[in-house]
C-alpha cells in the first residue's frame, strides 16, 4: 500500500504542490520594466539585471510600474500628485510625483528601462513589512473614497492593463513580500459639492418569485444651493426585474423609471433638491428564475448637469433559491448476499465515503443518505475497513457508474436530485454468541479464609460504603463481648443483629447493619472483652464520599480512538472534596463540547423521537467502588482534546474544570476516494436563454475538477488526511461542513449518522497526526477556553497545530480572515424564543450558546454554565439571526439570580483579509501538582494591531486545596486574577482577587468585568453536625470613575432533621460616580420546613434594612417558595418575592420544573420505545422540544410562570454604586411570561407543542410550536411542524409570522423506489410596514433504481413556489416551477443511453431550459465518459456546475480513483 501511496501522490498530490512551487516562485523572481538595480547587501554594493534570481537573496520588493493616478469619473491619468510610502509607524521612507517628472530619495538607486507615462508612480526597493499610502493631491482634487471596481470596470492604465482597486488604492495598509509585484492604483476625483446617496434593501434574504423593495436616499448637505436636474442611476443585480408602478418618491412622484435594455439599469429624473434638504425614492423589483444564487449587489449615485456627484451606495442581499436544487441527494444501502434473486440484508455500521471527506454509518438497516451535497460529480465508495470479518465486496450490477468496481460508485446529479448508490458485499462470518445465565448474587460466607484472632472482617481497609447505612462484623473469640462506637458514640442497640460461631466453634462473628454514616470520615472503635477479661481495642477509618468535587481522566481504562466506527468510552474517576472516590451508583449531570456528542444522548433522542432526554441532562453513572464512571460517545473521525463538562452540587465552588482526553485517530490501510472530470462542448445559443457576455460568443467549451480524499500512514507511524477539491467554491457562509437539516427535506427513513473528516472552507483540507499530535489545514476551533484572561473561542479557516505531551501540551494557529468575531448577552425573558442576535451575516456552524447564570448581587460571579448543544439544546435561524431553544430561558432561577443567553458567533467581514494568529503552551510540574500555562495571541482588524499576552498557573496545595493565579497585557491594558480554594468536610472556603482594564481583551471577556478591581473571601465552615457558619466580604472599585462599594456579611445556619434555620446581618457601603455615598445595613433571617415525608419544602425569609438608605441594590426584601419532589430527580417549584414600601418597591415571581440529571432508569424502561426509522437525532434537531414533568408512558407536560415588576429606579434615597460590575445586570422591565407545553409518544407517533405568552411594558408576544411524526409504515412515514407567533408592540402596531411545514418519505429498504416531499408555508404581516406576504414551496423528488433486476434508472425532481405580496400600494403575486428529470439505460455492463430535461419558469418572465440525449461509455475500468448534444440549452454558471446545459455538442470524461486502483497503477509504473 505504501507503493500505492508513492504513486498517488506523483500522479496526484505531489504534481499540484510543485506546480504551486513553480508558480509561486517565478512570481516571486519576477520584475519587469527595470534595467539594473543596486543596493546594499551585508554593507556591500550588489548590481543585477532584470529577472535575476539572486533579488530573492534579500528582503526587498519592487512595486509594479503600472501602478497611477487616474480620475475616477473618466479614467485618465493624473500628473503632478505626490505620493509618500508610509511605514507602519507613519514616518514616510521615499516619495515620488506621479507622471513623468519624478522626484526621489533613498538608498537604493534604480535605473528604469523606460520613462513613466502619465498618472504613474514609482518607488525603490524596500524592505519587507507594513506600509500605507499618503497623498498631497492638487487643489481642486480628493480621494475617491466612493469609487469601487465595479465603478472603475473599463478603465485602463497606460500599458493597456485594467485598474485594479486594493486596500492600498485607499490609504489603507498593506504588506510587501515576495507574493509578486504590488500594484497600487489610486482614484481621486474632482472636488465638488457632494451628495451623500444611502441604499437600503428592505430584506436581508430573498429566493425566485420574490417581490424585494428598496429605498434611496439623496441628502443635499452643502450650503451652496440647491441641486438641480439630478438623475439616479440604480443598477440592479441580474435577474432582478423592476417592478412596474412601484417607483415613488417623497414629492409624489409616481411614474416608472427609464430602464435599459438589458433591465438591469434604472434612470430616475429627481426635483430640485435644496440645500440641506433629502431626497426619497423607494421601488420595488421581483427577482427571477434566472436569478444568479449568492450574494446580489445594487448600487446607486447621482449625477447632476451642475457637476454634483455622488459617491456610490450599495445594498446587498442574499439570494438562496426557494426550492432544494442547490443541493443533491445521495441515499443507498449496503447489503449482505449473493448475485442474482436471493435474501439480503442490511449490514449496520459500515462507513460510507465522498472525495470530499464526508462519511455515513449505516444504520441497522444498512441503509445511509447524504444530504446537502453539491450539484456535479462525485464518487461514494465503501470504507473496506469498517466491514464485519469476512465480508468482501461483490460486483453483479456492474453499469457505467460502477465503471468496474465493487467498492465505489460515481455519481453526476444535478440539482435538486435523490441518486441510489448501493453496496453489495458477501455475507460476514458467523459471530458465536454464549448464552449465558443471569448472574444471582450468592450469600457472602464472613467465616471463609478467616483465622482465630480479633479484627475487623467488614468493613475493610478501603471500603466505600454505597450508602450511608453501613454493614460491620467483627471476629472474636467465643464469648467475647463487644462495645461497639461511631463517631464516639455507642452503635445503637437496634442495629445488634448478634454473633454466629464457625462450625469448628473456634470464631465468633458478630454483626452491626444499617449503622448510619455520616458524610466523610467516620471513626469505629471497637472493645473487644474475652471471657478471661483480656481487652482488644480496633480502630477503622471509614470515608463516605456521596458529593462529587472532581474528576479525574483515567487514561488505561478509556478507549480514546477516532476511527468513525468505534465508540470512545473515557473513564473518569470522581473524587469528593477529600479526594476520595464517590460512592457506586452516583449520578451526574455531563455535557461534551461539540463536534463530539455522548452516546447516552443519542439513544435517548432515537428510542424516544423528538422528546430525546426532556429537560434532564446526560448523566455519568459511577459504576464502581472506585469511583469509575464510563462515557462514551458516538462514533467520529475528529481526533483531538474532547471536553467534559461535570455538573457537581458543590455550594461555593466557583468554576468546574474539565475533564480533557486526547482522541487518537486510527487507521492502518489506506483509503483513497477521488475523481477526475472535464467538459468540452460549443457554445450555440436559442431564443431561449439570456445573451451571453462578449466573451461567450459561438467559441468552444471546457470546465475540468480534480476532487479527492485520503488517509492512511505515511513513514510508519503518521497518519495523512489530505483532501483537495478545485471546483469548490470558498466563498459559502459556512464553516466545519455540518448541515443544518432544516434547509433540506424532512425525513429520509434512515438512521444512520453522518460525519465530516476534511472539513475545510478552501479548496484543500490537510491533516498530519501520530499519537496526541497533529499539523493541520483546514476548518478548526481555536480551543483557547481554558483560561479566564486569556479566553480566545474562534472558529476559522487557516492553519492549526496541537501536541499533548505527558507533561506538556501546545497549541497553535495562524489564519487570514476577515471574520469578526460577536458577543451577545441576552436577558432570559421566560420564553424560548426568538431571541433576536445582533448581527444578520452570521457564518454557519460558528455559533456557540450557553446559559449563564449569575449572582444577582455580583454580577462577575457565574454561579453555573450551561454549554448548549446546536440542533440539541437549541435551533438557529441564520438567515434571520434568531435563536429558538426547545425549553423556555426563564429571567432568574429559583434563588432570583440573573439567567443569561451568550452568544458567540462569527460573521462575514467586508474589509479585507488579515492575519490573526496565537499559540499557548501548557506543562505539568512536580508530579502534576501544578499546571503553569502561556498564551499569546495577535489579530489584525482594519489594519489596527490587537495583541494579548498572558501566563497562568494552577496549584494544588495538597488534597483539598488549590491556588490560581493569571496575569494577561493586551493593547487595551493589563489584568490579574489571584484565587485559592479550600474544600473539606468541615470548611470551604474561596479567596480572590481580580483587576481587568476596561479595554482588556480581545472582546471576549464578560460584560461587567472590564474596569473594575475586586478582592474578596467566601467562607462556608461547619462547626458541627448541623451547624454552620457562612460569611463573605469583598471591596470593588471602578477604575473608569470614584465608584466603589465594600460589602460584608455573615450568617448562622442549623440544620435538622426536616428544617433548616438561618440569621445573620449585611452592611454595604456604596459611593457612587459623584462622590455621593449610601450605607444599608441589614438583618436576615429565614426558615425552610420539609413537610409531607419530605416530598415539600416550604422557604419564607426575609431581609430587612434596619439602617442607612434604601437602595434598589439592597432593599427590604420578603420571599416566600416551596419545592414539591414530584418524584426523585423532579422538583416543581414556586417563589414569590416583594419589596414593599413607599420607596423602591417591585416583585418578582416564578413558578415552574425543576430538573436534575436524570439517573438513567427514568429513561430506561424498554416500555414504550420507538419504531420510527428515522435518525432520532436529526428528527429532534426539526422537531424536538423538551418537557419535564412524565405522566404515564405516553405523556409529558411542562409548565413554567415567569414575572417581575421592577424596582422603581427614580424613588432612590439615595444613589447606588455604579460599578460596571452593577451596572452590567440592567434595568429590568415590567413583564409577565406563561409557558405551557405536552408531548405524547407511542411506538409510532410523536406530537408535542408549545404555548407562550408574554406581556410588557415594551410589547405583548404570543406563539405556539407543534410539531408531529407518524411512522405510516415500514417503508413510509410523514412529519409536521406549525410555528406561529405574534408581537405587537407599545403602539399597538402588530406583526405576524406563521410557518408550517409538511414532509413525507417512501424508502423501502432494499427496494426500488424512493419518494421524497418537502411543502413549506410562511406568512408574515407587520401593521407599522402595512405589508403582508404569503409563500407556498413544495419539492418532491423521486428516484427509481432496481439494479440488476432492471436495466433502466433515473429520477424526476419539481419545485414550485406560489407567493402574495402586498406593500403600501403595491399588490403582487407570482408563481415560479423548476423541474429535472433524468432518464437512462444500461444497454451493456460498459455502455448505457440516457436523455436529460431541466426547465424553470417564473411567471411573466421568459423559460429557460436544456433537453438532450447522452450515450456513457466506460472503455476502461473506473473511467467514465459521456458524449452529448442539447438540442436546446441555456447558460448559467450556477447550474452548469452541476451539469453542460448549453445547446450543442459536449463531451465529459469522468475517472475515479481509490486504493485499490492507485496500487494496479503502481504495479504498471513500477
Amino acid at each position: 500500500m505504501h507503493s500505492a501511496f508513492a504513486t498517488f501522490c506523483r500522479t496526484t498530490l505531489c504534481g499540484l504542490l510543485t506546480l504551486a512551487v513553480l508558480s509561486a516562485t517565478a512570481g516571486a523572481q519576477e520584475i519587469r520594466n527595470v534595467a539594473r538595480v543596486t543596493f546594499e547587501d551585508d554593507g556591500a554594493p550588489v548590481t543585477v539585471g532584470s529577472n535575476a534570481a539572486v533579488l530573492s537573496r534579500v528582503p526587498y520588493h519592487l512595486f509594479r510600474a503600472t501602478g497611477f493616478i487616474f480620475n475616477a469619473k473618466t479614467g485618465e491619468a493624473v500628473d503632478g500628485v505626490e505620493v509618500r510610502l508610509l511605514d507602519s509607524n507613519d514616518v514616510a521612507v521615499q516619495s515620488a510625483m506621479s507622471g513623468p517628472a519624478q522626484r526621489r530619495a533613498g538608498f537604493a538607486r534604480v535605473s528604469l528601462a523606460a520613462a513613466p507615462q502619465a498618472g504613474e508612480f514609482r518607488f525603490q526597493p524596500v524592505q519587507q513589512g507594513a506600509y500605507r499610502l499618503g497623498f498631497v493631491l492638487p487643489d481642486g482634487w480628493r480621494l475617491a473614497i466612493g469609487a469601487t471596481q465595479a465603478s472603475v470596470s473599463g478603465f485602463r492604465g497606460p500599458d493597456g492593463r485594467p485598474v485594479l482597486l486594493e486596500p492600498g488604492s485607499y490609504g489603507r495598509q498593506f504588506s510587501v513580500a515576495y507574493d509578486g509585484e504590488v500594484a497600487i492604483d489610486v482614484p481621486i476625483e474632482p472636488d465638488l459639492p457632494q451628495l451623500r446617496v444611502e441604499m437600503t434593501a428592505l430584506a436581508s434574504e430573498v429566493s425566485e418569485g420574490d417581490a424585494l423593495g428598496y429605498t434611496v436616499t439623496i441628502a443635499n448637505d452643502e450650503a451652496a444651493g440647491p441641486v438641480r436636474d439630478g438623475v439616479l442611476t440604480i443598477s440592479l443585480p441580474r435577474g432582478f426585474r423592476y417592478a412596474a408602478r412601484t417607483l415613488a418618491a417623497d414629492n409624489g412622484q409616481q411614474s416608472d423609471p427609464m430602464i435599459s435594455g438589458d433591465g438591469e439599469t434604472l434612470r430616475v429624473e429627481l426635483d430640485d433638491i435644496p440645500a440641506g434638504e433629502t431626497a426619497t425614492v423607494t421601488y420595488r423589483v421581483r427577482v427571477t428564475s434566472n436569478v444568479r444564487l449568492g450574494d446580489a449587489t445594487s448600487t446607486a449615485f447621482v449625477a447632476t448637469s451642475m457637476d454634483y456627484a455622488s459617491g456610490m451606495a450599495v445594498a446587498r442581499v442574499k439570494v438562496r433559491s426557494a426550492f432544494l436544487e442547490e443541493r443533491v441527494t445521495i441515499m443507498g444501502r449496503v447489503e449482505a448476499g449473493v448475485c442474482g434473486a436471493g435474501e439480503r440484508m442490511g449490514l449496520p455500521g459500515v462507513r460510507v465515503v465522498l472525495e470530499t471527506g464526508a462519511w455515513a454509518l449505516t444504520d441497522r438497516e444498512g441503509l445511509y443518505h447524504f444530504e446537502g451535497v453539491q450539484p456535479g460529480v462525485h464518487v461514494a465508495q465503501v470504507d473496506v475497513a469498517s466491514l464485519p470479518k469476512g465480508a468482501k465486496p461483490i460486483l453483479c450490477d456492474d453499469d457505467v457508474r460502477k465503471a468496474g468496481s465493487a467498492i465505489s460508485h460515481f455519481i453526476d446529479a444535478a440539482g435538486g436530485d435523490v441518486v441510489q448508490a448501493n453496496f453489495l458485499v458477501s455475507r460476514p462470518d458467523a459471530v458465536e454468541t454464549v448464552a449465558t445465565a443471569e448472574a444471582k448474587t450468592a450469600p457472602v460466607d464472613l467465616f471463609a479464609g478467616q483465622s482465630p484472632g480479633t479484627d475487623w472482617v467488614l468493613p475493610t481497609v478501603d471500603a466505600n460504603p454505597n450508602a450511608p447505612a453501613l454493614h460491620i462484623a467483627i471476629k472474636h473469640a467465643p464469648g467475647a463481648k463487644i462495645e461497639l462506637r461511631v463517631n464516639g458514640e455507642p452503635a445503637p442497640a437496634v442495629t445488634f443483629e448478634g454473633a454466629a460461631g464457625s462450625k469448628d466453634g473456634w470464631i465468633e462473628i458478630s454483626q452491626w447493619r444499617g449503622v448510619v454514616l455520616k458524610e466523610g470520615d467516620n471513626a469505629l472503635d471497637a472493645i473487644v472483652t474475652s471471657k478471661t477479661g483480656d481487652v482488644t481495642r480496633l480502630s477503622r477509618k471509614v470515608h463516605y464520599a456521596n458529593t462529587p468535587s472532581r474528576p479525574v481522566l483515567v487514561k488505561e481504562q478509556s478507549r480514546l480512538t477516532a476511527d468513525g466506527a468505534t465508540r470512545p468510552m473515557i473513564a473518569v474517576r470522581i473524587l469528593d472534596a477529600a479526594g476520595k472516590p464517590v460512592r457506586k451508583g452516583m449520578t451526574g449531570g455531563v455535557r461534551v463540547g461539540q463536534p463530539y456528542k455522548l452516546a447516552s444522548e443519542s439513544a435517548a433522542q432515537q428510542q424516544r423521537q423528538l422528546a430525546g432526554t426532556e429537560r434532564a441532562a446526560p448523566v455519568y453513572r459511577v459504576t464502581t467502588d472506585d469511583g469509575l464512571a464510563l462515557i462514551e460517545l458516538e462514533p467520529t473521525t475528529s481526533a483531538g482534546w474532547v471536553d467534559l463538562a461535570f455538573e457537581f452540587p458543590a455550594a461555593m465552588r466557583a468554576r468546574s474544570e474539565p475533564v480533557r482526553a486526547w482522541l487518537s485517530a486510527s487507521r492502518e490501510d489506506w483509503m483513497v476516494v477521488g475523481y477526475a472530470a472535464g467538459t468540452t462542448g460549443f457554445n450555440t445559443l436559442a431564443s431561449n436563454s439570456e445573451a451571453l457576455r462578449d466573451t461567450d460568443h459561438d467559441t468552444d467549451f471546457t470546465e475540468g475538477q480534480t476532487a479527492f480524499y485520503a488517509k492512511g500512514r505515511v513513514l510508519g507511524r503518521w497518519l495523512l488526511t489530505l483532501a483537495y477539491d478545485s471546483g469548490k467554491k470558498t466563498d459559502d457562509a459556512s464553516l466545519l461542513s455540518a448541515i443544518d437539516p432544516d434547509q433540506y427535506y424532512s425525513l429520509y427513513g434512515d438512521a444512520s449518522s453522518v460525519g465530516y473528516d476534511a472539513a475545510s472552507s478552501e479548496k484543500l483540507y490537510l491533516r498530519l497526526e501520530t499519537d496526541q499530535f497533529y499539523a493541520m489545514f483546514g476548518d478548526f476551533e481555536t480551543g483557547f477556553g481554558d483560561t479566564q484572561l486569556a479566553r480566545f473561542s474562534r472558529t476559522m479557516t487557516g492553519v492549526k497545530v496541537e501536541s499533548a505531551g505527558r507533561t506538556m501540551t501546545f497549541s497553535a494557529f495562524a489564519t487570514e480572515t476577515a471574520q469578526r468575531n460577536v458577543r451577545d448577552e441576552l436577558a432570559g425573558n421566560g420564553l424560548s424564543g426568538p431571541y433576536q442576535l445582533s448581527n444578520l451575516s452570521i457564518i454557519s456552524n460558528t455559533d456557540q450558546i450557553r446559559i449563564e447564570t449569575r449572582d444577582r448581587y455580583r454580577s462577575e460571579k457565574v454561579l453555573s454554565v450551561k454549554a448548549l448543544s446546536r440542533h440539541i439544546d437549541y435551533e438557529i435561524n441564520y438567515a434571520a439571526a434568531s435563536i429558538t431553544f426547545r425549553e423556555p430561558v426563564l429571567s432568574k432561577d429559583a434563588d432570583f439570580n440573573p439567567v443569561f443567553v451568550v452568544a458567540e458567533y462569527e460573521t462575514q467581514g467586508v474589509a479585507e483579509k488579515e492575519l490573526t494568529a496565537g499559540g499557548r503552551v501548557t506543562a505539568l510540574l512536580f508530579d502534576e501538582q501544578v499546571k503553569v500555562g502561556a498564551t499569546i495571541i495577535s489579530r489584525r482588524e482594519d489594519g489596527a494591531l490587537e495583541q494579548l499576552g498572558a501566563v497562568d498557573a494552577v496549584v494544588r496545595l495538597g488534597e483539598t486545596a488549590s491556588l490560581r493565579v493569571e496575569a494577561g497585557s493586551s493593547t487595551g491594558g493589563v489584568a490579574y486574577l489571584a484565587e485559592v480554594q479550600h474544600a473539606t468536610d468541615t470548611i470551604e472556603a474561596v479567596v480572590y482577587f481580580r483587576q481587568q482594564a476596561a479595554e482588556y481583551g480581545l472582546g471576549q471577556s464578560p460584560l461587567g468585568q472590564g474596569g473594575v478591581k475586586k478582592m474578596g473571601i467566601d467562607v462556608r465552615q461547619k462547626t458541627g453536625a448541623e451547624w454552620s457558619l457562612v460569611g463573605s466580604a469583598y471591596k470593588e472599585s471602578s477604575m473608569r470613575d470614584a465608584s466603589e462599594r465594600v460589602y460584608g456579611d455573615i450568617r448562622v445556619e442549623h440544620r435538622s432533621e426536616g428544617r433548616t434555620v438561618f440569621g445573620g446581618a449585611r452592611h454595604v457601603a456604596d459611593r457612587g460616580a459623584t462622590g455621593a455615598r449610601a450605607t444599608t445595613q441589614a438583618l436576615m433571617a429565614g426558615v425552610t420546613q420539609s413537610l409531607l415525608d419530605n416530598t415539600l419544602d416550604v422557604t419564607a425569609s426575609t431581609d430587612l434594612v434596619v439602617g442607612g438608605d434604601q437602595t434598589t441594590s439592597y432593599p427590604t426584601r420578603h420571599r416566600i417558595g416551596a419545592r414539591y419532589q414530584i418524584f426523585d430527580g423532579l422538583r416543581l417549584i414556586a417563589s414569590h418575592e416583594m419589596t414593599p414600601g413607599d420607596g423602591p418597591g417591585g416583585s418578582a415571581s416564578q413558578v415552574g420544573f425543576e430538573v436534575e440529571p436524570w439517573a438513567g432508569g427514568r429513561f430506561g424502561s424498554t416500555l414504550n420505545q420507538s419504531k420510527v426509522g428515522e435518525a432520532g437525532s436529526r428528527t429532534f434537531a426539526q422537531y424536538g422540544m423538551s418537557q419535564s414533568l412524565p405522566i404515564g408512558a405516553r405523556w409529558t407536560v411542562d409548565a413554567s410562570f415567569d414575572g417581575a415588576r421592577p424596582v422603581n429606579e427614580e424613588d432612590n434615597v439615595a444613589p447606588s454604586a455604579s460599578t460596571p460590575s452593577f451596572a452590567s445586570m440592567g434595568a429590568q422591565q415590567r413583564f409577565s411570561a406563561l409557558t405551557g407545553g405536552a408531548t405524547y409518544r407511542d411506538e409510532t407517533w410523536s406530537w408535542n407543542t408549545r404555548l407562550e405568552y408574554r406581556d410588557s411594558d415594551a410589547d405583548d408576544r404570543i406563539g405556539i410550536v407543534s410539531n408531529a411524526l407518524r411512522q405510516v409504515s415500514d417503508t413510509t412515514s410523514v412529519a409536521m411542524a406549525l410555528r406561529v407567533y405574534r408581537q405587537t408592540d407599545a403602539a399597538g402596531y402588530a406583526s405576524d409570522m406563521a410557518e408550517g411545514r409538511l414532509g413525507g418519505q417512501h424508502h423501502p429498504a432494499g427496494g426500488d423506489w424512493i419518494v421524497l416531499d418537502k411543502a413549506v408555508m410562511r406568512y408574515e404581516a407587520d401593521d407599522k410596514k402595512a405589508m403582508k406576504s404569503m409563500r407556498l414551496v413544495n419539492d418532491i423528488a423521486v428516484s427509481y433504481d432496481a439494479g440488476e433486476a432492471n436495466p433502466w434508472r433515473g429520477g424526476a425532481h419539481y419545485g414550485a413556489k406560489y407567493v402574495t405580496e402586498k406593500a403600501a400600494s403595491d399588490d403582487a403575486d407570482g408563481f415560479v416551477h423548476v423541474i429535472g428529470v433524468d432518464v437512462a439505460r444500461r444497454v451493456t455492463p460498459a455502455v448505457d443511453i440516457g436523455v436529460r430535461v431541466d426547465a424553470r419558469q417564473a411567471r411573466g418572465f421568459e423559460t429557460a431550459y436544456s433537453a438532450g440525449p447522452a450515450i456513457g461509455w466506460t472503455p476502461v475500468a473506473n473511467t467514465w465518459v459521456s458524449v452529448g448534444y442539447n438540442i436546446v440549452g441555456f447558460h448559467d454558471r450556477d447550474f452548469e456546475e452541476a451539469r453542460y446545459t448549453r445547446q450543442g455538442a459536449y463531451f465529459t470524461f469522468r475517472i475515479k480513483f481509490d486504493q485499490t486502483s492507485l496500487s494496479h497503477l503502481s504495479d504498471l509504473v513500477g
